[in-house]
């Protein structure tokens, strides 16, 4: 048991993160070994230095770029429409949507394709507007 830097809770850290990382399919031995080692804390450092730099105070937040040094931040939640705009906005409305298929079997793809995905992310693009 050990008591969390900064804070009066006791935890089994970081053995009680090892197994939730293992439960997601992480590498559990490797996991701890860079919690161990130090990479795991200088990493989470360097992206805390990059969150404040750009000045990040929520998430999820997204930087989209484009080749020749454009770029737009996004913060928070954002549909499927308000990303398609985005990418719009930044290649000049030069962008052609693909057309998307939405039956029963290239939603099975869909799902097969990226293995987890979330109901929400399914009908943002089936359903849009919905």
């Amino acid at each position: 048991m050990r008591i969390l830097p900064g804070s009066r809770i006791r935890s089994t850290w970081p053995a009680c993160i090892a197994y939730k990382a293992a439960e997601v399919g992480l590498d559990r031995e490797r996991f701890l070994e860079e919690i161990g080692n130090g990479n795991a804390e200088r990493a989470f450092r360097d992206d805390l230095e990059e969150c404040r730099a750009n000045e990040v105070t929520g998430f999820p937040s997204y930087e989209v770029h484009v080749a020749g040094g454009d770029e737009i931040a996004m913060f928070g939640y954002h549909n499927f429409a308000a990303f398609e705009s985005t990418f719009q906005r930044l290649a000049g409305d030069r962008l052609k949507p693909r057309e998307i298929v939405t039956d029963d079997e290239s939603i099975v793809g869909f799902a097969r394709k990226y293995g987890k995905v979330a109901p929400r992310e399914v009908s943002e693009v089936v359903l849009p507007g919905a």
